[in-house]
């Protein structure tokens, strides 16, 4: 227990935003967790808004698990779909026709899953930048992903150091 390093990314809090609005690093990537990380933050915070950054991690796991997704998020004030994480698939040559109506790329799959569901889509770091610098103090953004979206933020954000 004593080398015992506590878990990482595990709904990490980073701090806040010019703006104080509060930052938070999740893992999560499966719907069950973005479930349970709403039901628990909606009671440390009953007040604030609840927004959500989801970097889905695999083009698979869109498909498959679209309608689980769908019921997890449906809770949260606003939901933003950052650029599609495709680790270990090869979208040079993947299939998407076979998966879906209409989608040619991994783009078109994050702006097609974000519409349907009247979420916004983002595939822009500047753009996901922009969106976490204009959250206000009555603002939770809570990060969801197993991709590089988290290094992003940490290396672009000013993230202002700050206790819960």
């Amino acid at each position: 227990l004593k080398s015992f390093k506590w878990l990482w990314r595990r709904m990490e809090y980073l701090g806040t935003n010019k703006n104080w609005a509060k930052l938070f690093s999740d893992y999560g990537h499966m719907a069950s967790s973005i479930k349970i990380w709403y039901e628990t933050l909606r009671k440390k915070f009953p007040n604030k808004k609840l927004i959500t950054i989801f970097q889905p991690h695999q083009i698979t796991r869109i498909f498959t698990g679209r309608d689980d997704f769908i019921e997890s998020f449906k809770w949260y004030d606003q939901i933003i779909i950052y650029d599609i994480y495709a680790a270990r698939e090869d979208i040079t040559h993947f299939d998407f026709s076979k998966k879906g109506k209409n989608i040619n790329s991994i783009e078109e799959l994050g702006y097609n899953f974000a519409k349907s569901c009247n979420w916004k889509y983002i595939n822009k770091r500047t753009n996901l930048e922009d969106e976490i610098n204009k959250a206000e103090e009555k603002d939770i953004i809570i990060v969801f992903s197993a991709g590089d979206v988290d290094y992003l933020i940490r290396k672009n954000i000013n993230i202002i150091p700050t206790t819960i």
